[in-house]
């Protein structure tokens, strides 16, 4: 895998290199793109022109995987800036993790980071701050290497769709690729921001001079994105630890107990981006506990991690906090906000956390 580092710290790109050479993959920098960061571009255009050239002639004779893209460039001398490399990378398609050494995890870092998804989310993904690592920089290419692979499936599967891509919305799109169809209607709740991922993003004299394949990788890029950034995200349909114990009425730890893992095997996610953390179909979680004779929650060897054990058997569900990624009781989530997709109902806000932050961040 190639990957391409936009970073103006060399020693952290040495870091990366020697990672990423462990573990059998090839680091580009700018340099090897005639790109110095004392140095200014000259050429004709404008930067993020002359950009995407330079990216597009790399690619055409080497592959660009992903790409890992600093959020501060402060050293680079030549107005090079992530805002410039991202929309460069945008309408090639090749998908680009942006990250910041400095932040640490927060619910106030979280919800900063929701933000950022907001207005940036069809551009870009957030390497989690848990990943980076300014001594080590194992994790971090890893978890690269994962959602490259991640993006490199979804390719492949939209150019084995042969053409109906262009007559299938996202939603039905998504769901087919994941061979899951019938999860078209849940996806439909995330379309509201599909004009956001799915817009135009060239001038229709470029989008008629593209070839199949690039329109094909630009679309699994935004199709990437688009399931990362906001379904997997607001879980609903599908959910990670924390959503699926609330959907049993357990906190996020009882899924670490063996008999509940092996329960829940079938209702495994596996499409892309299975390979960061666990997820789960919510439809599977619930066929594979209906035929119990009484609700997991209520059995003694899980007492210790039930959400709300006062709550009736027909109601007893929590909710994912996406601000703590903490499993919360029902009682203790706050209204969804506007800015929770209408398709994701596992996802709320704690309601301390909420009344302690929506007046600092107007959420």
């Amino acid at each position: 895998m190639n990957i391409l580092h936009i970073e103006d710290q060399e020693d952290f790109v040495s870091l990366v290199r020697t990672s990423a050479v462990q573990q059998g993959h090839n680091l580009i920098t700018l340099d090897d793109f005639g790109i110095h960061k004392d140095e200014p571009i000259v050429g004709d255009g404008s930067l993020e022109e002359q950009l995407q050239k330079k990216f597009e002639e790399h690619d055409a004779k080497e592959r660009i995987s992903v790409v890992l893209l600093d959020t501060d460039l402060m050293q680079f001398r030549n107005q090079v800036s992530h805002s410039a490399c991202r929309t460069a990378l945008q309408s090639l398609g090749i998908p680009v993790c942006r990250y910041s050494k400095k932040q640490r995890e927060t619910e106030l870092s979280n919800a900063r980071r929701l933000t950022t998804i907001a207005t940036e989310g069809s551009s870009s993904m957030l390497v989690p701050r848990a990943v980076i690592s300014e001594t080590d920089t194992t994790r971090l290419v890893d978890w690269l290497s994962q959602v490259g692979q991640s993006f490199e499936a979804l390719h492949k599967a939209v150019q084995g769709l042969e053409g109906k891509a262009a007559h299938q919305g996202p939603a039905a799109l998504l769901a087919e690729i994941l061979g899951h169809p019938d999860a078209r209607f849940d996806f439909v709740g995330y379309t509201a921001q599909n004009l956001f991922f799915f817009g135009k993003q060239l001038p229709d004299e470029q989008t008629e001079l593209e070839t199949a394949e690039r329109k094909q990788r630009r679309l699994a890029t935004q199709l990437g994105y688009w399931l990362h950034n906001y379904i997997l995200t607001f879980p609903g349909p599908i959910l990670n630890v924390s959503a699926a114990a609330a959907l049993l009425n357990l906190s996020e730890e009882a899924l670490g107990i063996p008999d509940l893992d092996a329960l829940l095997a079938p209702a495994k996610y596996a499409g892309p981006f299975s390979g960061l953390q666990s997820y789960y179909w919510a439809n599977g979680v619930i066929d594979a506990t209906a035929e119990l004779d009484a609700p997991v929650w209520q059995d003694e060897k899980y007492a210790a991690y039930v959400l709300d054990s006062e709550v009736s058997p027909e109601n007893a569900q929590g909710y994912y906090c996406v601000l703590s990624n903490k499993a919360i009781p029902a009682a203790h989530a706050a209204a969804a906000p506007d800015w929770i997709p209408s398709g994701a109902r596992m996802t709320r806000v704690e309601q301390g956390i909420y009344d302690k932050l929506s007046p600092l961040l107007s959420i």
